[in-house]
């Protein structure tokens, strides 16, 4: 059998014994570990699987280790890896020392103390899979999922029980496997794991059932994010300013989930709180997640098992908001034709707001909302619609171990390599390494935006209901001075900040926004 990375986690997970951790011949030196794990393969004597650093094959360590095994009676199945999953899977044989989790007072505790390791490696997520005959625990850090742990499925369930019973707020009081649910965390959990916020959702599967916690974190005392922390180039840290100094219209956030709308939007509202004095905040979310100082933030809800009643609810959450005097209105998402019209309704009585949607890009917000039944001659209206924005995530380089293109060329394909030749400054290009001792051998170190902001205006309305998408951004890049998505990346890898290859997972191939209008196919 060829065993694949996947294999051998599953392995590994299950109890299989990791050789290289014993006393003995075969034990690699806690320095060694990035480069290699031995693996017994249970219940097949003398056959064991060896991880290796695919940066490190020829080392002189790793071939003489392998002769070590070979000369100990061993057959070696090996396997090529990142060093950082070499190193997963000593982390993941040594596994939390395990506690109970027979009360709830028990599970509780251990619930927490899995909150806060996801928290210590900057998780978004915490993904607990709780199937017939299994449970995994994962966390996604820096847009990647990572294995944490594997339970017996009634450990799984009692933890997801406890999480939705007696941990939330904001929640139906009995927890359904079989049925979708959401609540959030309660204060006094969150301030134990060191969150401002955990936004918790539930959804059957075949086999099971998953709960998903969102976590949100706190800003450090002194320091709150600004735009431009967040990965804002500066002419988009202008144009959201002067977005914010309007009174009245309509400003819509998109990006696909999890690529850091809701963060982005309490750090526009902070800095809308911190700069204008004297004004209502008044956010309506499902439920509050990050809390914003000096607003009054308000949860919706409506009956779970009804869509009709859901939009009933954020329906009469709006048409209440226009009733207690605010200036500024965040709504936190448009999810439907109804919040999508009262949101319009209450800018056109005079009222600034700021939500999210979902959609692909910053242009394709004005077909999203024609979709959901907002008329065109508003979604058309400059006046109405101030501002579009798309925002995605991608990996950042960690600025120590990162290494130049130039000399590794040959780590990358031809078809990118071409497209880098064209559109960027190989001299600036940086790769993502092997891991140091300050990414704690990831190769990056957090993730940063990538973004495009849309100030709109009559001209670039005319050119989107002549042309629609099309005819509205050439407008926008070749009237307008637009930075598009893919420039903004392009800008982030010439400064070697994003290695090419994770941009181009996030954001897709790169290709100038601006040169592809001037191309004779650029309009087929």
């Amino acid at each position: 059998m060829n065993y694949t990375l996947s294999d051998l986690i599953a392995l590994v997970l299950n109890g299989a014994r990791i050789l290289s951790t014993e006393k003995g011949a075969l034990e690699v030196e806690e320095d060694n570990r990035g480069l290699m794990c031995l693996v017994e393969i249970p219940r097949q004597p003398g056959r064991c699987i060896l991880a290796v650093s695919s940066s490190h094959r020829l080392d002189p360590h790793v071939l003489s280790y392998h002769e070590t095994a070979r000369r100990h009676g061993f057959e070696c199945e090996v396997i090529t890896c990142g060093m950082r999953n070499v190193l997963d899977l000593y982390r993941l044989g040594k596994g939390r020392q395990r506690q109970s989790v027979g009360s709830e007072s028990e599970a509780q505790r251990y619930i927490v103390d899995l909150i806060r390791e996801a928290t210590a490696m900057r998780a978004s997520d915490l993904h607990i899979v709780a199937r017939h005959d299994y449970c995994e625990i994962r966390c996604r850090i820096d847009g990647y999922l990572r294995p944490v742990e594997q339970l017996r499925p009634d450990e799984g369930l009692r933890i997801c029980a406890t999480i939705y019973q007696s941990m939330c707020d904001v929640a139906e009081p009995t927890f359904k496997p079989m049925q979708a649910q959401r609540a959030r965390m309660k204060d006094e959990f969150l301030s134990e794991c060191g969150l401002s916020g955990a936004r918790i959702n539930t959804r059957p599967l075949d086999r099971g059932m998953m709960m998903v916690l969102r976590l949100l974190y706190a800003d450090s005392p002194g320091a709150a994010p600004k735009l431009a922390d967040l990965g804002y180039l500066p002419e988009q840290c202008e144009a959201i300013e002067e977005l914010m100094e309007h009174r009245t219209g309509v400003v819509l956030l998109s990006g696909p989930t999890g690529s850091g709308k809701s963060t982005t939007l309490k750090v526009v509202m902070q800095k809308l709180m911190a700069e204008h004095t004297g004004i209502h905040l008044l956010t309506l979310e499902d439920p509050p997640e990050y809390e914003i100082e000096g607003a009054n933030q308000s949860p919706v809800s409506g009956e779970r098992g009804s869509s009709a009643g859901v939009e009933q609810e954020w329906a009469n959450a709006i048409a209440d908001a226009m009733r207690l005097d605010p200036d500024v209105i965040m709504v936190g998402e448009v999810r439907d034709a109804v919040t999508a019209k009262m949101a319009f309704r209450a800018a056109m009585t005079g009222h600034l707001i700021w939500t999210t949607i979902h959609a692909n890009d910053a242009l394709a917000i004005l077909p999203r909302l024609e979709d959901e039944g907002v008329m065109q001659s508003l979604l058309t209206d400059s006046s109405l619609v101030i501002g579009l924005v798309n925002q995605s995530l991608v990996q950042r380089l960690c600025n120590e171990c990162s290494i130049p293109l130039k000399g590794n060329e040959e780590l990358l394909g031809e078809r990118l390599m071409k497209r880098l030749t064209r559109y960027c400054d190989l001299d600036g290009v940086r790769l993502q390494g092997d891991g140091c001792e300050r990414c704690k051998q990831q190769g990056t170190a957090g993730r940063t935006v990538v973004a495009e902001v849309i100030r709109t205006s009559p001209g670039l309305m005319q050119a989107y209901i002549r042309g629609h998408h099309l005819e509205a951004t050439r407008h926008w890049i070749q009237e307008g001075g637009g930075i598009g998505k893919a420039d903004a990346l392009i800008r982030k890898i010439n400064q070697g900040i994003v290695d090419p290859r994770a941009g181009e997972r996030i954001v897709g191939p790169i290709r100038s926004t601006g040169a592809s209008f001037h191309l004779p196919d650029a309009i087929s």
